[in-house]
């Protein structure tokens, strides 16, 4: 009941500031009146056409698309920043050389292991370098460390009682009791964390090892095939051109990184005898919420990745509008334009397009809309305003996070953060709101606004914050809020298609976010971003 009232608390002091000296004047009507539901169609009928072939990062539509938005802002009278609406940035395509090869010494028996069926090696390895040929190239003693994992919080280190440096560390995925509903470590049969591939991974550079093997935790799963990533070279060697599925990344330079691969069965038997010997193993651990690592006697591996990379520009695209009083200040507005590109066709005439006409070609409209709004009110407001449209969401928050890490105006002047993602479908006067438990200032400045719009707002779409672009600024401290309508059965299909959206109700998000921001703009209020918000 403290954390609720505190919530509380919070939204009313918001609230009640509301009615202060400082309240910025209203929207202007004129701005309200540019935001047109048939401009919206038109929009998102030219993003999300059959022609547009789904917006794929990259590809040459996408940058089709930049060019269609940033032709936008330059017709509204957003400005440029570093002479471009363009903000490129890059990411790495990759694809494993099938001369990769793993091999273990036990005692004085050698065994080789087969690519695919046996190991797998995954899509974060291998070397440092952002473009050519990454290899691994290592071989070293190997140390079994229990799940990988070191969790003060938890009272719990996989690594405490051994040294991994230099040496190649065998691992379990996922984390201790996984299937259970103790809470008393962890998070019963919810996954923290330590359970990814990406902690494990750095945990296992932050105690020095060399590289990783990783196998499925037999004692919860039976499937023990290796799950690392379907390279194409591997698992797609029938296919060709834009059927192939590619491994990307956010090319970060020279990110420190490990070879690290995903084993099955055949890798369990020659290093613990049997399935059944490393059963126990990890039940022991599970029962005692002990770590039971240890040094193997007399077991090294040599282990050879090769992953082939090639570095791609891609964009996204930025619109500025200057305040009037102080213009290093800002807000952003944003939606990313990018989705999911074509699939392979099974069947003659079957629709392999996902033209992502609500995602996002509709947040994408909205951002759009809000720049027309604000372009069209006569005045400015007294902080600037940033118009972003990301591309790579769909890869992993490709844009924003490439944007947050190098932003065009420095992120410590910026007070606020609004994302579109997904809001032209679902019931038409129903709106989820995103990321008022960690900014209910603008939580409560978006409630106010909205009496004037009309939708039931829920918080629903705090469930979906971090697969969406205001997490890249949420990690950074900023208050961001979500404007989302929820998920439907066309999601991520083909048939997410420009005749099934709400054109209405989508100008009707716009509508709240423009009020919303131009609130934020036009006013001298700082917002307090809350990383471990209390439960309400």
């Amino acid at each position: 009941m403290k954390s609720l009232s505190l919530f509380i608390v919070l939204i009313l002091g918001t609230i009640a500031a509301y009615g202060s000296g400082n309240t910025p004047a209203p929207p202007p009507q004129r701005s309200l009146d540019a935001i047109s539901a048939d401009d919206a169609k038109k929009h998102v009928y030219f993003l999300a056409a059959d022609s547009m072939q789904g917006r794929n990062t990259p590809s040459p539509q996408l940058e089709i698309a930049a060019r269609y938005i940033a032709d936008r802002f330059k017709e509204y009278g957003l400005q440029p920043l570093n002479g471009s609406y363009l903000y490129p940035y890059h990411i790495s395509r990759s694809n494993l050389d099938t001369n990769s090869d793993l091999r273990i010494t036990l005692g004085n028996t050698k065994s080789s292991f087969r690519l695919k069926s046996d190991w797998d090696p995954l899509e974060m390895t291998a070397g440092s370098k952002s473009s050519g040929e990454a290899s691994g190239d290592i071989t070293g003693n190997i140390v079994f460390a229990g799940y990988g994992i070191t969790a003060p919080e938890y009272k719990y280190d996989d690594y405490k009682n051994i040294d991994a440096t230099g040496k190649i560390v065998f691992i379990l995925r996922h984390e201790p009791r996984e299937k259970s509903d103790d809470t008393t470590v962890f998070k019963g049969r919810a996954l923290t964390k330590y359970s990814t591939y990406e902690e494990k991974i750095r945990n296992a550079i932050m105690h020095g090892a060399s590289g990783l093997l990783i196998c499925t935790d037999p004692l919860n799963h039976l499937m023990l095939t290796p799950e690392g990533y379907p390279w194409p070279s591997v698992y797609f060697k029938k296919m060709k051109g834009s059927d192939i599925p590619i491994q990307l990344d956010l090319d970060n330079g020279h990110k420190k990184t490990i070879p690290a691969a995903y084993v099955g069965e055949a890798v369990i038997d020659a290093l613990f005898g049997s399935v059944d010997s490393l059963t126990h193993l990890q039940a022991r651990i599970d029962s005692t919420l002990t770590p039971n690592s240890f040094d193997f006697k007399d077991a090294s591996c040599d282990m050879h990745v090769i992953v082939k990379k090639e570095t791609i520009t891609v964009h996204d695209v930025v619109g500025w509008l200057p305040g009037t009083e102080r213009d290093s200040e800002h807000i952003i507005i944003g939606g990313h334009y990018d989705h999911l590109g074509t699939k392979h066709a099974t069947s003659p005439g079957e629709d392999t397009i996902y033209n992502g006409a609500d995602d996002n070609a509709s947040g994408t409209t909205g951002v759009l809309e809000t720049a027309r709004a604000f372009c069209a009110a006569g005045k400015k407001p007294e902080r600037s305003v940033l118009f972003i449209a990301f591309s790579g969401e769909e890869k992993g928050l490709f844009g924003s996070r490439a944007y947050a890490a190098n932003p065009l105006v420095p992120l410590e002047k910026c007070d606020a953060m609004l994302n579109m993602d997904m809001i032209g479908r679902n019931a038409p006067d129903t709106l989820e709101l995103g990321g008022g438990n960690h900014s209910p200032e603008l939580e409560a400045i978006a409630r106010e606004q909205n009496k004037d719009v009309g939708f039931v707002l829920t918080d629903g779409a705090n469930s979906f914050f971090d697969r969406s672009d205001q997490a890249s600024f949420a990690e950074k401290g900023i208050p961001v809020l979500f404007f989302f309508t929820g998920e439907h059965k066309d999601y991520h299909q083909v048939t997410d298609s420009p005749d099934k959206i709400n054109y209405e109700k989508l100008a009707r998000v716009a509508t709240l976010c423009f009020r919303t921001a131009w609130y934020i703009a036009d006013g001298n209020s700082h917002f307090a971003y809350i990383e471990h918000p209390a439960e309400k």
